[in-house]
This record gives structure tokens, sequence and C-alpha cells, in this order.
């Protein structure tokens, strides 16, 4: 669990920052953001 605050920073910004830091410590790809409504319209898989 990550817990992050910066003044000022919006919770998009903050969501982009912490992405762009994990992005360098595991050298992975981008996280893919997602409305609760494109979560919950997306095929279930059932």
């Amino acid at each position: 669990m990550l817990e992050w605050y910066r003044p000022h920073y919006d919770m998009y910004r903050l969501m982009n920052e912490v992405d762009d830091l994990l992005q360098q410590v595991l050298d992975c790809q981008p996280a893919e953001s997602l409305s609760y409504q494109q979560a919950f319209s997306a095929p279930s898989g059932d």
C-alpha cells in the first residue's frame, strides 16, 4: 500500500506521478487508467 500526498496536486496529477515512479522502479509499462464507467461496462468474461 502506498499513500502519497502533494500540496496543490489533484487526484489525476498524483496518479500520474505515482505511475511514473512505479515505471522507473519496476521497469514496467504505464498503468492503464479507466473511469468507473469504463471499468464496469467492460465485459466481465462470464
